[in-house]
């Protein structure tokens, strides 16, 4: 608007030459439509789940888990969003199939089969390649990767994220067990693969507990 105190102020600013530099910087402010001055919305935070069992999160997180003692490794984590509880994790030398597979396995023998999981979009769980093969093409729908045909088949649902930070408190979860347990590893003098792997083991046998989901009923399923 002409006449609006913005408007003004930056007339005045292009009138003085003692700040010609915050002058262009304000008349760009001015200049620019009112969208662009907004500041982002935020990105609300996903609520715990009512139940456990209902939601689980999957997340690698690489990182020089043995502060240069050894190889770099990354964590696989199977987290379920009710009670915030860790119920599998392991190191490997790099994010694969195989190793969320092998934690999959894991959690259906001890746990059971959850309702639903929520990852990244990986391509490991869900087809993001441009690339359509002639099937797809003709059915006009990607087919599951090797990891999600296998939730499929078991009936469970695969939600993926649009962006890391839309997974919370995986992410933060992350940032924590990078302090602590990274002195963990350094106080058991681990340098290698296997026993890295065993100090995640014994941490995990005495940090069982987690927040009490708002309902006691489990959703998981037997497998």
């Amino acid at each position: 608007m002409p006449g609006s105190t913005t408007t003004i102020c930056a007339k005045s600013l292009a009138r003085s030459k003692a700040f010609p530099s915050v002058a262009k910087l304000f008349a760009a402010f001015c200049a620019a439509p009112a969208s662009a001055r907004l500041a982002p919305a935020h990105r609300q935070r996903r609520l715990r789940s009512a139940r456990e069992g209902a939601l689980l999160q999957l997340d690698g997180s690489p990182h020089d888990w043995l502060a240069g003692r050894g190889p770099r490794l990354t964590a696989l984590g199977m987290h379920d969003n009710a009670t915030g509880k860790i119920l599998s994790a392991q190191f490997f030398l790099s994010e694969t199939t195989e190793g969320y597979f092998h934690l999959l396995q894991r959690l259906l023998r001890r746990f059971g089969i959850p309702a639903t999981f929520y990852g990244y979009r990986s391509g490991i769980f869900v087809r993001n390649n441009p690339h359509w093969s002639i099937e797809e093409e003709l059915t006009g729908q990607r087919q599951p990767t090797q990891f999600g045909r296998a939730l499929s088949q078991r009936g469970v649902t695969f939600i993926a994220a649009q962006s890391p930070q839309a997974k919370g408190r995986v992410e933060r979860l992350w940032g924590v067990l990078q302090d602590r347990l990274c002195s963990q590893l350094r106080l058991a003098q681990a340098c290698d693969l296997l026993s890295a792997n065993r100090v995640l083991r014994s941490l995990g046998r005495t940090e069982r507990s987690g927040v009490r989901p708002k309902f006691d009923q489990i959703t998981n399923r037997l497998s």
